[in-house]
């Protein structure tokens, strides 16, 4: 009678401990998939900033090519020199406001 008992236990004892790691085991495949999944997007959307890094860095060189090509100061007005001075610090700006979302983006 002790044997049985002590059988029918012990069978208890693993049927509740297969249970929980059953349990377990399906969180930590469920949690892989989602991670999985998450991770995918990630590459994806960090290659999509990565191609339109390079797309600004081109305009950015582009633009820095142009200023080279302006006439030398001793001809440049004060008007011109005031609107190339607009101009510069829109750009700093703009560049600032994009260097920021490109740290936001690899922060995500």
């Amino acid at each position: 009678m002790l044997k049985q008992q002590l059988q029918t236990t012990v069978a208890n004892i693993d049927e509740a401990a297969t249970s929980v790691l059953h349990t377990r085991l399906s969180t930590i495949q469920s949690n892989d998939a989602s991670l999985a999944k998450q991770s995918k997007a990630l590459h994806a959307r960090t290659q999509d900033a990565r191609k339109l890094q390079k797309s600004w860095n081109s305009v950015v060189r582009t633009g820095r090519n142009a200023m080279k090509v302006l006439k030398p100061t001793s001809l440049i007005d004060a008007q011109d020199l005031g609107d190339a001075g607009n101009w510069a610090s829109l750009l700093d700006r703009e560049i600032t406001f994009l260097e920021q979302v490109f740290q936001q983006t690899q922060q995500q």
